[in-house]
């Protein structure tokens, strides 16, 4: 029984683990960890990348639109004025609308925030601080005898110029009254 015995701790020994295989399983594991964690920030990465686009064009189209509408349901172009060959932009619309309450509206900006005012009613924000406008114009395209029309073009960008993102979009379209 004692032969028994060596063969039995003989083998026990052997199906231990070596400190060469502990190595290579801890640097698999390692490589494993490490991959995963790149995975995740590329990932995470992308989100933040695609959330910027996201708002440059939700908030830019959104707030084109607005615009486009206010001038296609206007009574009058107040300013810019009507043009002269190759007119000037300007950085504000004026127009004049048929509800009295909201005569005048008021599209310009303050600092990097595009704003609407209202009649007398203080100005409010249309966009948000997640993004920033940059050369706002508005050009009186009107033809003699016509009703008005305006192109209207701005920039907006991602306002933190700070991450590793930046995305820059230009907006335009042009609408007449109706």
């Amino acid at each position: 029984m004692s032969h028994w015995r060596l063969y039995a701790q003989s083998h026990a020994a052997a199906r231990g683990v070596t400190l060469l295989e502990l190595v290579i399983y801890i640097g698999l594991v390692a490589g494993l960890i490490s991959s995963l964690s790149l995975f995740f920030f590329y990932a995470h990465s992308a989100r933040l990348r695609n959330q910027m686009i996201a708002d440059v064009e939700q908030e830019g189209a959104r707030v084109l639109e607005l615009m486009l509408g206010a001038i296609r349901n206007a009574d009058n172009i107040t300013s810019p004025p009507s043009p002269s060959p190759g007119g000037p932009a300007t950085s504000a619309l004026q127009l004049d609308v048929f509800d009295v309450a909201k005569d005048p509206t008021v599209f310009d900006t303050s600092g990097s925030v595009l704003r609407r005012k209202e009649g007398t009613s203080p100005a409010m924000d249309l966009t948000s601080g997640r993004v920033a406008v940059s050369t706002l114009s508005f050009i009186n395209l009107t033809p003699a005898g016509t009703p008005g029309t305006v192109r209207v073009q701005f920039t907006l960008s991602t306002a933190s110029a700070s991450g590793p993102y930046t995305y820059s979009r230009t907006f335009y379209g042009s609408a007449s009254l109706r």
